[in-house]
């Protein structure tokens, strides 16, 4: 029989099966990023400062350890391909993974995991406001940032039929999914979970005064 015969017959089969994907993905082992000459120190020199904002990451724990039960990869994070330039990170990544799963006004690790509070003083509503002693103080940070997210991250039932012939019995069974989806195909956490957006969403109209 014809290839190309043979591939249409699969195609339908796997179309009827409900297996059958329309839109192909890339898999890039991670010893192909970790090969010499390429990034083969990232694991030994782990720790960089990330963006313009100062935010303090290592790869190490992040690519040796599990986080959320989910075996993260090289493009698990670094998926974003930009003309003249090599694969990025996205934001919308880390706030996913971070922002999950928790209230409006946390982060699952914490907000010094990733950023320390502004160390000069910064004008609010006209007045003069210093991070660092109402931090001394004791005062949490969620005591004025009150939302820091806006979304939930929860992917929606409908997204499955993006690449799934009406095939969702697996829906919740959030394990299995993320061991096919991310360990085995390496999918972009953000092809199935809408991003959460975070920032000043909502502070309190009165900051702390001290004496």
């Amino acid at each position: 029989m014809h290839y190309g015969i043979k591939c249409a017959l699969a195609g339908q089969f796997k179309f009827f099966a409900g297996t059958y994907n329309p839109r192909p993905l890339t898999n890039v082992p991670d010893k192909n990023c970790l090969q010499s000459g390429c990034h083969d120190k990232r694991l030994v020199e782990s720790k960089v400062i990330f963006t313009k904002r100062g935010i303090n990451f290592d790869h190490k724990p992040h690519f040796t350890e599990m986080k959320k039960g989910i075996k993260l990869h090289c493009r698990s994070c670094h998926s974003d391909i930009v003309q003249g330039e090599h694969v990025k990170v996205s934001l919308n990544v880390c706030f996913l993974c971070h922002f999950k799963g928790v209230p409006h006004d946390q982060a699952v690790t914490g907000c010094p995991s990733c950023h320390s509070s502004p160390k000069q003083p910064i004008v609010v509503k006209g007045k003069t406001f210093s991070h660092e002693e109402v931090m001394k103080a004791g005062y949490k940070c969620n005591q004025c940032h009150v939302e820091i997210t806006k979304g939930d991250g929860v992917t929606p039932k409908e997204k499955c039929y993006f690449c799934h012939v009406e095939r969702t019995e697996a829906y919740n069974d959030i394990k299995f999914i993320h061991e096919k989806h991310v360990n085995e195909k390496q999918i972009d956490c953000l092809w199935c979970h809408p991003k959460i957006e975070h920032g000043k969403i909502k502070v309190v109209e009165k900051v702390p005064v001290l004496k």
